[in-house]
């Protein structure tokens, strides 16, 4: 009786154990998809593309000029003389 009640209990362990792996495999292997709702997914904003938006700049003369001074901007915040001074 005792060794009947043990093993039931092993054995629903087991069965959890595997039903757990499974299922945590199945999120793993698709990033986690799995448990997101369709609905949220459908409703989150759009994220801005930077590459589309520098291409639309370059289609006029000042937004070139935008574009390159961002550059100069970017650049200078990491090389150069204007880099070294701002870190101190």
């Amino acid at each position: 009786m005792v060794l009947t009640v043990f093993l039931f209990i092993v054995a629903v362990g087991a069965v959890i154990s595997v039903l757990g792996t499974a299922a945590g495999m199945l999120i793993w292997v698709t990033g986690g998809r799995i448990l997101r709702w369709r609905t949220m997914e459908d409703t989150r904003p759009k994220q801005p593309n930077p590459y589309e938006a520098w291409l639309e700049r370059e289609e006029t003369a000042e937004g070139r000029e935008q574009n390159r001074l961002r550059r100069e901007a970017r650049q200078g915040c990491w090389v150069g003389e204007a880099g070294r001074s701002r870190m101190h």
